[in-house]
Formats: structure tokens, C-alpha cells, sequence
């Protein structure tokens, strides 16, 4: 019977001392409804510098416990470079480190938990959970239960916790090897944190706003003319980001009357008077001939169609 291996992670920011126990509850919860004999758990800890060596030696003790495996990620952050995040800093600054997940744990997928949960289910039903594709899921927090802490664990915290009131979308589902296909797409957006509008160049825009459209995994990406308003360079890099997406398994449905832009395309339809009025597939043609056969189309379609081909 092959074992199932399953991977967890926690971001911590501990300023209260209290996160450490919380977090303890949910770990400990989770393990006691889980089929070891079936199962590996890997817990993944990103932290600052807030978690005390002794609260560290507290989770290994209890991980221990079940023979499962912890990994603890101490993240340095230069908020120089996050200037304008002040209130992630002061509010919510565990939460940044989601977006680190991808860079810092080497794995395909994870499941990433609030430190607010208790669980009442086997974890493998959650792992098994359908993306339906894509490459981040929100799970609604259905197995979240109202129970007391595990008592034969010290280091656990009693959460009081009205399963008729609680709602949380603290679990989340990562498909980090389909973000990591994606991540030139998304890098850029994310430094462009750093800047204000006015700071950014029309392609940085462009590219930006199919980052934007593309991290929800939609069936069909569109683009209406999303070369038009860029000078040739941001064109090309354009144009080959949406390359690398569509190769990457994107559908892109594009308008443009950019021979150029065409020919970056796996099919081609002429459109003329509202209707199809001519098809090119790539096939096995390079992008050179595939633009020299679109442009013999165009030159038809110009000249109304009459030596157009069959």
C-alpha cells in the first residue's frame, strides 16, 4: 500500500506569545483524526523571529509525539522594500509570507492553515480536496468543529470556538507546482508593489494586468488588442508572456490586427464582414512562416477575397 504524503503549512508571527499554543491546538486536532498507517505529515512553520526557542522545542516535542516531521522556515524580510505595506506589517504580517510559500518549500503541493482551526476529519479528506485546475483553492472551513483542546497535550490552548457562528477561509490549497509554471508571470507584478502608478511603463501595465487575470485559472483568458498602445519591445515581451501562459496550458482568445501579434498564435481566424472568412493552424511551422502566410492572407482579405484560398 503506498503511503500518502502530505504537506502542511503554518506562517506564525508569535508578537503575543499566544499564536505558538493556537497553533498547537490545530496541529494536534488535525493529527488525532488522521490515519497514520495510511499517511506522512510534513508541518511547515514559517516564522520570524518572534518564535522562542522554546516554543520551537514545544512544537517539536508535540509533532514528535505523533512521529510525524516538522520544518521550521525563518523568514527575514526587508520592509524597506515594502513601504507601502505598513499596516501587513502591523495587522497581519504571517499572512504576507503566503506568497513566499512557492520560493521557500520545495514540494508540489500544500495545504495552508490558520492557526484558529480545529479539525474533526482525517486530513487526507481535506488534501484530496478538487481544485477543479486550479493552481489556489479557498476551502471553506466545513470540518471545523467546536471542541474542546486535546487534554493529554499541555501545549495545546483551549479556542472557544460556535460551530453555528464560525466562519473562517483560513484554509487554503496551494497547487504550487502549477504556480511556479506561472511564477515569471506573476514575479513582475509583485515587484511592481514597490511603485506607484506613475512609476510604471505602459508594457509593466500590460503585463501586470494578465498577471492579474490569469491567477484565478480562468477557462479563457481574452485580449482585445493588448499590443496597441505599446511601443515594439514591450510588444515582444508582451506577446511573449502570453506565449509561455498559453504553452503552459492557458487557453488566450485574442483580437488584433497585428500581423506580428498573430503570428504568435497556434490558429488564426480572419474575420471579414462578421464572418470566418479564412484559418491558419501553426502546425509545425515556425513563427517566420506562420507571419508570411498570414500575410498573404491579410493581402487577400485586402484585395476582397476573390484569390483567396480554399
Amino acid at each position: 500500500m503506498n503511503t500518502e504524503e502530505i504537506n502542511i503549512v503554518f506562517t506564525l508571527s508569535d508578537k503575543t506569545g499566544n499564536y505558538s499554543a493556537t497553533f498547537g491546538t490545530t496541529i494536534a486536532s488535525i493529527f488525532e483524526n488522521t490515519d497514520f498507517n495510511k499517511v506522512v505529515i510534513n508541518i511547515h512553520i514559517m516564522h520570524d523571529d518572534t518564535l522562542t526557542i522554546e516554543n520551537k522545542r514545544n512544537f517539536e516535542k508535540l509533532i514528535s509525539y505523533y512521529r510525524q516531521n516538522v520544518q521550521f522556515y525563518n523568514i527575514k524580510l526587508d520592509w524597506a522594500k515594502f513601504k507601502n505595506l505598513d499596516c501587513i506589517k502591523k495587522y497581519t504580517i504571517a499572512q504576507l509570507y503566503r506568497i513566499m510559500i512557492a520560493d521557500t518549500i520545495k514540494v508540489d503541493k500544500v495545504i495552508y492553515l490558520d492557526s484558529d482551526l480545529i479539525f474533526n476529519l482525517d486530513i487526507r479528506d481535506l488534501n484530496n480536496e478538487e481544485l477543479d485546475g486550479k493552481s489556489i483553492g479557498a476551502v471553506l472551513d466545513k470540518y471545523v468543529k467546536g471542541i474542546d483542546a486535546i487534554s493529554k497535550h499541555e501545549y495545546v490552548y483551549k479556542i472557544p470556538v460556535n460551530v453555528e457562528e464560525y466562519f473562517n477561509t483560513g484554509v487554503i490549497i496551494f497547487d504550487l507546482k502549477k504556480i511556479r509554471e506561472k511564477y515569471d508571470t506573476f514575479s513582475e507584478g509583485i515587484q511592481l508593489l514597490k511603485k506607484y502608478p506613475y512609476e510604471v511603463s505602459g508594457g509593466q501595465k500590460q503585463r501586470t494586468a494578465v498577471a492579474r487575470a490569469i491567477i484565478s485559472d480562468p477557462k479563457m483568458l481574452f485580449a482585445d488588442e493588448p499590443t496597441g498602445a505599446l511601443d515594439s519591445k514591450a510588444s515582444t515581451n508582451l506577446l511573449k508572456q502570453l506565449r509561455k501562459i498559453n504553452e503552459n496550458g492557458q487557453t488566450i482568445l485574442m483580437v488584433t490586427h497585428s500581423n506580428v501579434a498573430a503570428s504568435y498564435a497556434d490558429r488564426i481566424m480572419f474575420i471579414k464582414d462578421g464572418e470566418v472568412f479564412h484559418q491558419l493552424y501553426r502546425g509545425t511551422m515556425t513563427r517566420a512562416e506562420l507571419l508570411d502566410k498570414i500575410c498573404d492572407s491579410v493581402t487577400v482579405l485586402m484585395r476582397g477575397g476573390d484569390e483567396s484560398e480554399s
